[in-house]
This record gives structure tokens, C-alpha cells and sequence, in this order.
């Protein structure tokens, strides 16, 4: 919230599949609310993948009730719609044109009587796309979401690497104007100890971004040769056509006391709890997540995608 309310730059490395992209839908969503923000821009490594966030936050206007409720100035002008962008060009609250803007790549919100949020907008961009020089409606952008930045074959190559921070250091830090310093967030996983997010995370290469990485397992267990036997018995299990292992779980509830001693993971609610048709819980806890994880996809996948800590 610091960066969106008083600019500068956060850049955020995360396990894979931790919500991070629901979260900055939310928390643009919130900055715009709380009238930090009224030109934000989402960019992420293709046009598709920041389309995705840009219409998840057109949904919640669309369709979230809460929304509604406590922003009708918002939500009902856009619902009006009833999902023909064109209407906007001729709907009028008191007699005046609202300017609304429900394009699919920009939307700019009602100008109504009373309301702080009219002309407040919205736009999405590939990272590869042209970015310089963005205006709309004579505001430039105030804040950006940086959302996964590269692919894996980018973040294997030195020269994506390089094309890509440059972007992210010249043309999207130029986006506010000369004047003014503009609010960069962002989100991303680390593939290996070159890539972007590695950079961007590492104080002593980019300081000016207040890198954090997150962990999925913060500590490991003390006794790491029962779960080597757990994994041997999971993989087992497997082989032998019971693909959800239950011979290890069983292994796992019998010594879990053990097996837990001296782990901590970031997110204990993060677990497969799905019962199957006997009442058979796939995962009994976050560790054993972590541990099904490196099972199935090894100890280096787990390190990169999991712990932000590749080898």
C-alpha cells in the first residue's frame, strides 16, 4: 500500500500458485477504491496473461454484489452496459454523459454527480508491447502492475533478460512523465539466479526495490531420512497404480509428530484437502504438500518454483 499511495518501486518473488496474481487483482481494485491510484496500468510477459487480470477486474464490477452495494456509482453505470460497451457513448446521469469506457483493453469509469471516481482508468499491456508515451484522457499512468514479467524460455536467455529490463528501467519508469515518480509493483517467481525476478529481488543489484522473496517451506523438518522414506514410498505407491500414495500418507499420520518436528511452512492452509469417496484425505497437512511436491517433481523444481531458491 506504501508504494501505491507515495510511488517508488516493491518487487514481490512468491511460490508458484500462491494467489499472487488474485491478490494484485484485489489490490488494484483497492487502490483505486481508496483513491490512491486513477490510472493504473497492468503489464505482464504477453498481452494474454495481462488481459486475464484486466478482465478479472472488469468482472468484479460486472458481478461482485458487495462491490455493488458499497459503490453503486461505479457498479451500476457499468452493469447498465448489460455488456454492450457501445451504450456508453450515449448514457447520461442528469442529463450529462457519464464518459464511460468498457473497451476490451481500457476502461475508464462513469462521471457521475457526486462521485470521485469519474475518468478514473484502466489499461493492459504485454510487456513486449509499446508502451512509451501512454495517455489517456490527459492522465498519465500512476501506477503499474508488473505481473510475472517472463516466460521460461525469456528467463533463459540473457538477451530477453536484457530487453525486458530495459523496458521495466526506461520505458515503463518514463510512463508518469518527467515529474513525477510513478508506483511499480511487482509480482514474479524465480526460474533461475540470472532472471529478472532474481535481479529484481536481490537488494544488491536493484536496491531501489525493496526485493522480498517468500518461501513455501521456511524451515525444513529435522528428520529429513523419514521423509526420504516417505518419498520412497510415495513413488512406490505410484508405480504400483495408486497414484495419490496412500501407503505414504498412512506412514506420514503414523509418525507425524516426528516428521513435523522443527518445519515451518509460510501457509498451513495450503494442501490438497479433497476427501475421496471413502472419506480418504489426499493431504493431511502444508508439509506434506511441500514433500508431495518434491516426490513428484523433484527437490530442483521445488526449489525454483517453491522456495524462490534455485540451485
Amino acid at each position: 500500500t506504501h508504494v501505491a499511495r507515495f510511488g517508488g518501486d516493491q518487487a514481490i518473488s512468491a511460490p508458484r500458485g500462491e494467489g499472487k496474481t488474485t491478490i494484485a487483482t484485489v489490490m488494484i481494485i483497492y487502490a483505486i477504491l481508496k483513491q490512491w491510484v486513477r490510472f493504473p496500468v497492468i503489464i505482464a510477459q504477453t498481452g494474454p496473461h495481462a488481459e486475464r487480470i484486466f478482465k478479472d477486474i472488469k468482472y468484479q464490477f460486472e458481478n461482485n454484489s458487495l462491490l455493488g452495494d458499497d459503490f453503486p456509482e461505479i457498479a451500476d453505470p457499468v452493469r447498465a452496459l448489460a455488456g454492450a460497451p457501445q451504450r456508453g457513448n450515449m448514457q447520461r446521469h442528469n442529463g450529462k454523459l457519464t464518459q464511460i469506457a468498457w473497451k476490451k483493453n481500457t476502461i475508464t469509469l462513469p462521471k457521475i454527480d457526486g462521485s470521485n471516481y469519474g475518468g478514473v482508468s484502466l489499461a493492459y499491456f504485454g510487456l513486449d508491447a509499446a508502451i512509451r508515451g501512454l495517455i489517456i484522457n490527459g492522465m498519465r499512468p500512476d501506477f503499474v502492475l508488473i505481473d510475472d514479467p517472463e516466460t521460461r524460455e525469456s528467463a533463459a536467455s540473457s538477451h530477453q533478460i536484457a530487453i525486458r529490463s530495459q523496458s521495466i528501467d526506461r520505458d515503463i519508469a518514463g510512463l508518469a512523465g518527467p515529474t513525477k515518480r510513478i508506483a511499480r509493483v511487482m509480482l514474479c517467481t524465480i526460474q533461475n539466479r540470472y532472471c529478472l525476478a532474481y535481479q529484481y529481488t536481490d537488494s544488491k543489484q536493484k536496491s531501489s526495490w525493496s526485493g522480498k522473496r517468500f518461501k513455501m517451506l521456511e524451515t525444513f523438518p529435522d528428520n529429513t531420512a523419514m521423509w526420504e522414506e516417505y518419498i520412497v514410498r510415495r513413488q512406490e505407491a505410484q508405480r504400483n497404480g495408486d497414484k495419490e500414495g496412500r501407503e505414504a500418507t498412512q506412514y506420514y499420520l503414523d509418525n507425524r509428530e516426528q516428521m513435523d518436528a522443527g518445519s515451518k511452512v509460510s501457509n498451513p492452509q495450503r494442501l490438497d484437502a479433497t476427501k475421496m469417496l471413502d472419506g480418504w484425505q489426499i493431504e493431511i497437512s502444508a508439509l506434506q504438500h511441500c514433500y508431495n511436491i518434491i516426490a513428484d517433481y523433484g527437490m530442483e523444481s521445488f526449489l525454483s518454483e517453491c522456495q524462490n531458491d534455485p540451485s
